[in-house]
């Protein structure tokens, strides 16, 4: 028995190890994108002390920790393993706590460490995996401390629980009953009332503390005592107005340029309140306004919303992970070492309710009631927000927990109502979780996938892929203009490595057949254009065209100012003789 433990110990850290392998050469780590780029870009405002004065719009405890480490953006993901091993050795601890057999704690961590969601969120610049480390540290000492006499246990789950919502906000619904459950389960254990509010009093008390630290560091930056960041009132409305999709987050606002680090929900939440033509542009203002705009939405039309939290329950219990900034399956399919990993939410989901129905019994119970009623807790904040992967990754923790029961089943003293009752759940299980229902399998963000994947191989100059993805994010949509204009930089840039003239020809008859088809430009494309124009022999037209885009776009037309600079003669004198070669070539002179 030891031995087995030992090689599916192994074998999962070899899975772990291959896959970080793999993960840290694939692009789209390579290149941190969205909210990763934008934790990068607020831990380095942090180390150079250059926050805004203003409160924070979202949890800066992960940003803070980035900014500690040397090299942010190459260390960061290592992190995050670190932060995925952990969690592993968290679920197997309370698996054990809970199911008290060893047994059970090997197959909890075994199975979070090798679910590939997990640890596929943990290789990016995130804060959830981060957050969840704390969270399952909390879990972990408050159901520890339901033993122990002592109070450190309850004093850490406090503390715990609240660095958790530092790191991340979703947590604080779940939070809020930690104190309540702590004193629960003391009473349930002991029956004394008096130990019972003392341990409410351990976990509130650390949990309070930080909160108001937090409110502290927001008052001393910005004069403002804020215990939360403030993007949850238009977040909460986003989730829940009328055309909300139940799954995740939709851009209602297409903005053409967004600053680095910028957040674009914020940028929205500001830019649609200012439509309404309110004068007062203060957070408070804004934050009201949103929540009295999610009643009315539901005053309205209750129906509605109450169908919305009927299909958001359906997403909740699928298999398919929902889309947050990234389409898990789309990346799934492609990555060798998430495509042959059999293991997802629906297996586990069916594994937690067999384990429950036929293993209860031996369950520490006054433990396993405070675990569903905090996985209630936050599977409820869950519902009033989003679905997507990264939120509920909490909750597949738990269900390896409730998993690590399966090993402690007496099948061969099972009876045959409960064979017949654990048979009928799986069924339904099942059926809920890998049904399409109400279009749970919708693949229609994979181009967005396409697009953030083509940007990132433009960015490190592997043209080819960057073409390849663009190609294969306009399969899905011909008109994606932000795809057209990585298609046409790659091409571009294709065509000017090329030595075979046969390639370097039809690199640019493909580049002219896609050029008139591309109507929203950015300075690249510009450029170009210009180029094109340039070597058919339209020379003014193409100096127009350079001279717009530097009106235009400032700084970011350094190639159109510099063609206009060799087109006019200004730089011959000064030109190293491999550029001057290039310029004529990309102008035809």
């Amino acid at each position: 028995m030891i031995s087995t433990r030992r090689t599916c110990i192994l074998l999962a850290l070899l899975y772990v190890l291959l896959a970080v392998t793999a993960f840290s050469s694939d692009l789209i780590f390579r290149v941190p994108v969205l909210d990763a780029r934008e934790n990068l870009a607020l831990a380095e405002r942090i180390a150079k002390h250059d926050l805004p004065a203003e409160p924070f719009y979202r949890a800066l405890l992960y940003p803070w920790v980035l900014a500690h480490l040397p090299a942010k953006a190459s260390l960061a993901p290592y992190l995050g393993l670190i932060c995925h091993l952990f969690n592993a050795l968290l679920c197997g601890a309370i698996a054990g706590l809970l199911w008290k057999r060893r047994a059970a704690a090997y197959t909890a961590g075994i199975l979070y460490a090798v679910y590939p969601v997990a640890l596929f969120f943990s290789f990016q610049i995130l804060d959830i995996t981060f957050a969840l480390t704390w969270f399952l540290a909390s879990l972990y000492c408050l159901v520890a401390a339901v033993d122990s006499r002592k109070y450190y246990f309850s004093l850490m789950a406090g503390g715990a629980v609240g660095l958790a919502v530092l790191a991340r906000p979703n947590f604080l619904p779940v939070a809020l009953f930690f104190p309540v459950g702590a004193c629960v389960l003391e009473y349930w254990r002991a029956r004394i009332w008096g130990r019972a509010l003392v341990k409410f009093a351990a976990v509130a008390l650390p949990f309070g503390l930080l909160m108001m630290l937090q409110g502290v560091v927001n008052y001393r930056l910005s004069g403002e005592l804020r215990v939360l960041p403030w993007q949850g009132s238009y977040n909460l409305y986003a989730a829940n107005r009328a055309g909300a999709n139940g799954k995740f987050y939709q851009q209602q606002v297409v903005f053409d340029r967004i600053p680095s680090g910028m957040n674009p929900t914020r940028m929205e939440s500001v830019y649609l309140y200012q439509q309404t033509g309110n004068e007062d542009v203060s957070i408070d203002a804004m934050g009201d306004y949103w929540r009295k705009a999610l009643v009315e939405s539901v005053r309205e039309d209750p129906a509605r919303w109450i169908g919305l939290m009927g299909r958001k329950l359906l997403y909740l219990v699928n298999d398919w992970e929902q889309y947050n900034n990234l389409s898990y399956h789309y990346h799934k399919e492609r990555l060798v070492l998430l495509k042959w990993n059999p293991l997802g939410w629906g297996i586990l989901l069916l594994g937690s309710v067999i384990s429950l129905l036929l293993a209860w019994r031996v369950a520490d119970r006054g433990m396993l009631a405070g675990l569903l009623f905090l996985v209630a807790a936050y599977a409820a904040g869950v519902l009033l927000f989003f679905v997507s992967a990264r939120f509920r990754l909490p909750l597949a923790s738990v269900l390896c927990v409730f998993c690590g029961g399966l090993v402690c089943v007496p099948w061969r003293a099972l009876q045959p109502k409960q064979v017949v009752l654990s048979a009928a759940c799986g069924i339904a299980v099942l059926f809920l979780s890998f049904g399409n229902w109400h279009e749970a399998r919708d693949r229609s963000t994979y181009i967005q996938d396409d697009l953030l994947l083509s940007n990132a191989a433009s960015k490190l100059g592997e043209d080819h892929l960057a073409l390849h993805y663009a190609e294969q994010g306009l399969n899905r949509s011909h008109e994606r203009q932000d795809l057209l204009r990585v298609k046409v930089a790659s091409l571009f840039n294709l065509w000017m490595q090329a030595f075979d003239p046969a390639h370097s020809d039809s690199y640019w008859l493909e580049l002219e057949q896609t050029l008139p088809m591309l109507t929203q430009d950015d300075a690249s494309s510009l450029f170009i254009k210009g180029v094109a124009l340039w070597r058919s022999g339209r020379r003014v037209d193409a100096r127009m065209l350079w001279e717009q885009c530097i009106e235009r776009y400032g700084q970011d037309a350094s190639m159109c100012r510099d063609a206009i600079a060799v087109t006019s003669g200004s730089l011959d004198d000064r030109m190293d003789p491999s550029v001057s070669d290039m310029w004529q070539r990309v102008l035809n002179d």
